[in-house]
């Protein structure tokens, strides 16, 4: 009974360590970001010497390692909790395998190792692709960080009593034969978490054994270890051949960040800027004033920047001002990212704005939800600076390639050829189109009954135009006009007085100026200089305006 109570407070201290550091590892990707980031920045100024260089790339490149160790505890904490699904399908393992150990060879020849590579050919089984990969993957650069200089390692795939062997083995140090029982110990992954990567290198019982030791078990299979102290090392693998499944989709469970605690933060200053009518706005949100004061430094130079610490601030600057484009982070206090996307992109008046989510949650399922929330971009963190300038300034060319369409002519009544950002524009704009089409014989079509048949207010009408064409409703109303005069000039035998009654014009006066501005003659000149290439017909055969 005794030894029950104690296997069971084992067992619940180990998954309550277990859940913090997979909660920890979240909070982790922001700082990563805020490390990785302005290395990149260093890294690519042109004006950095080779002292500034060395030291910068040894931070990126510890940064990514550090990133490295956060995937692999989330895909532990999946194995674990028995959120891996298996995809068993048959596998070409010989061909996988060597591909593997290949990409290795560099490496071995840069450390003058023997590198054996004793592959069967033509090997194929029934497995997970995936756990395959990372069985082999994490065994081989196991066996690097343990084999000296001019040491040997062997890498060999066979089959063994109707069983797939794969067996790595290094010369080395080795392992004593009672620290052999420990190394698989899931208790002790996380009892000697805090002394990995000391003096540089990973303990034997890492999370990547770890790893490969509950994927061997979710593959039916058995992992184990001998050693000769300096000598050789070697792992086993036997997995036995499994029943082919239907594709499974793999799902990670997404874990709630603890709670950061309150730090004295140094004070960071943005560069200063004068507000440039000239350039695009750009707002950006973040809780954590690190990350808002680093993603600002990166846009400062080139656009305007609205720098808000809460989606609440940012609704509130919303009903003032219209950015160009929104960057948010979606993990925040009150309202999150995924909430702030779908409730700009359900509002008529902002749903235009292009989005972009930042977040430290890499899973394919959190990323699938910011799409769907709206988002035109979800960025997981540490997010590479290029990648995220270059997805913004694709964004906001796309949104000028959209009002460069609507300046042309033909914009205000053809839009089965356009290319809408989102579908509200889309249905937006035709809705427009049809309440100008009804009214187009009526002299007295205005902006006040064009914003009330759509459902705006004349100022929310006017803001949600600007951000789709720079032309004014007048000048659309008009353009629409004039495109059904040059139809009904050239496809029928209408007199000039039927054809203003027809498209609204009143004033012949002012029916002539705007024709010529547009067309540079008179109505008679146009309809004669194209009769010679146009097949009239008769007014009978008009059953609309059109």
């Amino acid at each position: 009974m005794i030894e029950q109570m104690n296997r069971q407070q084992r067992e619940d201290l180990y998954e309550v360590k277990l859940r913090f550091f997979t909660n920890i590892t979240h909070e982790f990707c922001t700082p990563l970001t805020l490390i990785n980031g302005p290395c990149e920045k260093i890294l690519s100024y042109c004006h950095s010497d080779t002292y500034i260089h060395k030291y910068a790339s040894m931070i990126q490149q510890n940064a990514l390692k550090l990133n490295a160790l956060i995937l692999e505890l989330i895909e532990f904490r999946r194995l674990e909790t028995g959120n891996k699904l298996l995809n068993i399908k048959r596998v070409p393992v010989a061909e996988q395998m060597r591909s593997i150990a290949e990409s290795f060879t560099e490496l071995a020849e840069s450390q003058e190792l023997d590198y054996r590579l004793q592959i069967d050919e033509n090997i194929f089984w029934n497995t997970d692709v995936s756990c395959l990969n990372k069985i082999v993957n994490n065994l081989i650069s196991n066996a690097f960080k343990y084999t000296p200089e001019k040491g040997i390692i062997k890498v060999e795939l066979t089959i063994k009593e109707e069983l797939l062997c794969i067996r790595i083995s290094n010369s080395g140090k080795g392992i004593k034969e009672v620290d052999l029982p420990k190394i698989f110990d899931r208790y002790k992954i996380l009892d000697n978490f805090e002394v990995q990567n000391k003096k540089g290198i990973s303990p034997r019982n890492g999370l990547g054994l770890a790893i490969c030791h509950s994927m061997v078990n979710l593959l039916n299979g058995q992992i184990r270890v001998s050693s000769v102290p300096n000598e050789m090392t070697t792992f086993e693998v036997l997995l036995p051949s499994m029943e082919i499944t239907i594709e499974n989709t793999d799902t990670k469970i997404t874990e709630v960040p603890a709670s950061v605690l309150d730090e004295h933060l140094v004070e960071l200053k943005n560069t200063p800027t004068e507000y440039d009518k000239n350039k695009q706005i750009i707002m950006i949100i973040d809780d954590d004033p690190s990350m808002l004061w680093f993603v600002t430094e990166i846009f400062v130079d080139s656009y305007n920047v609205i720098s808000l610490s809460s989606a609440e601030e940012a609704l509130q600057q919303l009903a003032v001002q219209l950015p160009d484009l929104i960057i948010s982070d979606v993990m925040m206090p009150g309202m999150d990212g995924m909430s702030f996307a779908k409730r700009i992109k359900s509002d008529k008046v902002l749903s235009h704005i292009p989005l972009i989510l930042l977040s430290a949650l890499n899973d394919i399922d959190e990323q699938t939800r910011g799409i769907e929330s709206g988002a035109e971009a979800y960025i997981t963190k540490p997010f590479n600076v290029e990648y995220l300038e270059n997805v913004v300034k694709r964004l906001l060319q796309r949104g000028e390639e959209l009002k460069e369409y609507y300046r042309s002519v033909l914009s205000a009544f053809e839009l089965e050829d356009g290319h809408f950002l989102h579908k509200e524009d889309k249905s937006f704009f035709e809705k427009m189109i049809a309440v100008i089409d009804s009214h187009v014989q009526d002299t007295d079509l205005s902006v006040e009954l064009l914003s009330n048949s759509l459902g705006y207010s004349t100022r929310q009408f006017y803001r949600k135009l600007k951000n789709i064409t720079e032309k004014t409703p007048a000048d659309i109303i008009r353009e629409y006009r004039l495109t059904i005069v040059e139809r009904l000039l050239l496809t029928t035998q209408l007199s000039i007085e039927e054809i203003m009654d027809r498209t609204g014009f009143s004033n012949r006066g002012t029916f002539y100026k705007v024709f010529a501005q547009k067309f540079g003659m008179t109505p008679r000149q146009y309809r004669s200089h194209k009769e010679m290439d146009i097949k009239p017909v008769s007014a009978d055969d008009l059953k609309t305006n059109k």
